[in-house]
Parts: C-alpha cells; sequence; structure tokens
C-alpha cells in the first residue's frame, strides 16, 4: 500500500498504523487522521514445541520473523524488544508473508514472529504454530495517510 501511495497512485491510504509510520520518509507523506482509534492485539507466535512459556523468554537470542523491513511484523518485534525492556535491538529477519513466517517457525528459520491476532486463530487451530501472548502498542489500529502534495492541495479533511 505504502508503495503505492509513494508512487502517486493513491491519493489516500488506510493502512495499519504500524506500516504507515515505518513508510514515511522525506516528508512525502504524511499521517493525518486515525480511522480505528483502538490498538491493534499483535500475537506473537512461536513453534508448537517450543520451549518458552512467556514472552519476557524471548529476551535472549530469538530471530525474529518479518514480512519486510518496515512491516508490522518488524516494528512490533522492535516495540516489544523496547518495552519489555531486553536492552538490545531484536534479531529481525524478512522472511515474507504469513505463510513463509509459519514456515519459518516450523523449520527453525526464525523462532517467533508477531501478525494481528485473530488472522493467526487458523493457524493456532490447526497446531501450525503455537500462541505465546498479545502485544499491544499504544498507537491506534488503522490510520489515514497521503502524500505531503495532496494533503497540501486539500486539506486534512
Amino acid at each position: 500500500m505504502m508503495r503505492r501511495l509513494e508512487a502517486g497512485e493513491l491519493d489516500v491510504a488506510i493502512c495499519v498504523t504500524e506500516g504507515l509510520v515505518a513508510g514515511i520518509k522525506n516528508n512525502a507523506i504524511r499521517l493525518f487522521g486515525t480511522f480505528v482509534e483502538t490498538p491493534l492485539p499483535w500475537a506473537v507466535s512461536v513453534r508448537v514445541d517450543a520451549a518458552y512459556a512467556t514472552l519476557d523468554d524471548l529476551a535472549g537470542n530469538v530471530v525474529f520473523g518479518a514480512s519486510r523491513l518496515g512491516s508490522g511484523s518488524d516494528v512490533m518485534a522492535r516495540y516489544m524488544a523496547s518495552q519489555f525492556e531486553w536492552g538490545h535491538e531484536p534479531d529481525v529477519r524478512v522472511v515474507g508473508d504469513i505463510h513463509a513466517l509459519v514456515n519459518g517457525v516450523q523449520t527453525r528459520t526464525i523462532d517467533a514472529f508477531l501478525w494481528e491476532r485473530t488472522t493467526m486463530q487458523r493457524h493456532y487451530t490447526q497446531n501450525e504454530v503455537r500462541y505465546l501472548g498479545t502485544v499491544r502498542p499504544p498507537w491506534p489500529a488503522f490510520s489515514y495517510a497521503a502524500q505531503t502534495q495532496f494533503i497540501q492541495a486539500h486539506g486534512q479533511r
């Protein structure tokens, strides 16, 4: 979505706030409103037989998976390390979409990943990965963004 917004293919986008914030570069894109005020719950998923019992157990030499740099899964892994005061940046590796992340945990390419809680339920039900806990950021789930020049031309309505 951010690529289309940056390319001028979209005038306005409603996206997960984490991705919008990470995608803001050179003041070309601006957030200008909130679509859903409630924070998005991010589920932390691990291998079914992983020894991790709590979110704090991930503070060591754990590799987090992300769909892409600047994505919600990337931003939330970094936020989690900060929120839990681990004292170091997490090791985050880009592995691809949700299917690649599930596969990455199963094949031990990564140790854990964060993804929106509701969409993960079928993977838990099918015993593909295990739910470890939820991380909720202090910001709204979905926000509006547009190119700065679009906002300047049309105002923030």
